[in-house]
């Protein structure tokens, strides 16, 4: 037989804000006192409360937990929800923990460190992952087995070419093709105002493109020989952000100063 539940008036409740300065309040603040010193003669201690308004999101749940308390009803179980709950799941699979809503920053933020370090050695661990390993990838272009590199067409068999140093122009563009595929992989760097060698270098563009092969002047300029000519490169006004050394520098065109 369950036992009901009765919301019930047993307190008289006054908030000290509305009492303010007036001798109504005055008088009630003396009859608290009063109230408190009989309770203290009776061996009574303070009464202390809690107190919910009723516009409080608190208020319906504060009833609604004394009712279960009096009719013996089983609360119901807190379940955590969205993130939380994702995270307890993942960390109680890996045998790892679990997430309670209590934990602090610190506990948090280390269980999520354990639980993303026990999935990178799942899949970096040989044993558990299938037998992969981890190993260097090779991110050198090369060229494919089998490839031919093709000749220069006979004039006026193609409208890309110059008309002007026609067979010039197209060997420049393969030794250029050429030079990028051979070049190991080296660090970008940014553009100095002065280069410090005049070794030849190879030139990033903004675009991601890249000019190889081009010789640093002393004026800081660059001098890069391409299929229409020879360029100098301002990195002032050109959209140069970085440079390298180039593979093969003994393979390049010597710029006028370097020939000097």
């Amino acid at each position: 037989m369950s036992i009901g539940f009765k919301r019930e008036k047993r307190y008289i409740v006054f908030k000290l804000s509305d009492l303010g300065n007036s001798l109504k309040g005055d008088e009630i603040r003396r009859l608290a006192e009063e109230y408190a010193e009989q309770r203290s003669l009776k061996g009574k201690p303070p009464l202390e409360c809690v107190i919910v308004e009723a516009d409080w999101p608190e208020y319906e749940p504060t009833w609604k937990a004394i009712e279960d308390r009096v009719t013996g009803a089983q609360p119901a179980p807190s379940v955590p929800e969205g993130w939380l709950r994702a995270i307890d799941e993942t960390l109680v699979v890996a045998h790892i923990g679990v997430a309670n809503e209590s934990d602090t920053y610190e506990e948090a933020k280390a269980k999520l460190d354990n639980l993303i370090g026990f999935h990178v050695d799942v899949a970096t661990d040989p044993a558990v992952n299938g037998g992969w390993k981890l190993v260097p990838i090779e991110t050198t272009p090369s060229v494919p087995d089998g490839f031919a590199w093709p000749e220069c067409p006979k004039r006026r068999q193609s409208h890309v070419l110059f008309d002007d140093g026609y067979e010039e122009g197209w060997a420049t563009c393969v030794a250029t093709i050429k030079a990028a595929l051979a070049a190991p992989e080296a660090t970008w760097l940014p553009v100095p105002d002065k280069h410090p060698t005049f070794d030849p270098v190879d030139l990033q563009l903004a675009d991601g493109s890249v000019l190889c092969g081009c010789v640093p002047q002393s004026d800081g300029d660059y001098w890069w020989e391409g299929p229409s000519g020879e360029v100098f490169i301002d990195p002032r006004y050109a959209p140069v952000t970085h440079w390298r050394l180039s593979a093969a520098p003994n393979e390049r065109s010597e710029s006028p100063e370097a020939k000097s």
